[in-house]
C-alpha cells in the first residue's frame, strides 16, 4: 500500500514497472465529479514525462474529454530532501537539483502542534492550503 508521504502515483508506478515502460502523469486534477457533470470539464491537465511518446499519448486522451486541455508540463519531479535542504543548493548537497515550485515540510515541528502525530491528516489537510496561483507563477517562472 502506498502512503501518502512516498510521493506520486507515477514515481511509485516508476519503481513497480519493469524497464523500457514509459510513465505519464496526468489527470491528477481531473476527478470523477468533474467527469459526471453534464457539459464540457473545463480543466487543464498538465501532462509530465520524460518520455514523449507516453505524453502524447496522455495529451491525445486529454483531447478526447469535452473542455479538458492538455498543458506540457515537460519534466517535473517530486523529490525528498533532508532536513531544510532544497534542490537550490544542488544535488551535492541536497541529492536534487532544479527549481522548487513548491514544498511541503513533513518534520514534526510544522505540524504537531494542530496534528500531534497524524502527520496523514496533516498532510490531507495541506492540500486545501496550497495557493495553486503562486505554484504557477513558481511554474512558469522555473520553466524560463
Amino acid at each position: 500500500m502506498l502512503s501518502v508521504w512516498q510521493g506520486s502515483a507515477a514515481q511509485q508506478a516508476r519503481e513497480l514497472i519493469p524497464a523500457g515502460i514509459a510513465v505519464a502523469a496526468a489527470f491528477h486534477n481531473l476527478s470523477a465529479e468533474l467527469l459526471a457533470h453534464d457539459g464540457p470539464a473545463d480543466c487543464d491537465i498538465l501532462v509530465c514525462s520524460d518520455d514523449d511518446e507516453a505524453k502524447c499519448a496522455a495529451s491525445e486522451l486529454a483531447a478526447k474529454i469535452p473542455g479538458a486541455r492538455a498543458l506540457n508540463g515537460g519534466k517535473l519531479e517530486i523529490v525528498s530532501t533532508a532536513n531544510q535542504d532544497n534542490p537550490l543548493m544542488g544535488k551535492a548537497i541536497s541529492g536534487a537539483e532544479g527549481k522548487a515550485v513548491f514544498g511541503c515540510d513533513v518534520w514534526e515541528h510544522a505540524y504537531y502542534l494542530k496534528y500531534q502525530n497524524r502527520r496523514a491528516e496533516y498532510l490531507k489537510a495541506f492540500w486545501n492550503v496550497i495557493n495553486w496561483a503562486e505554484v504557477a507563477k513558481n511554474y512558469d517562472a522555473a520553466k524560463k
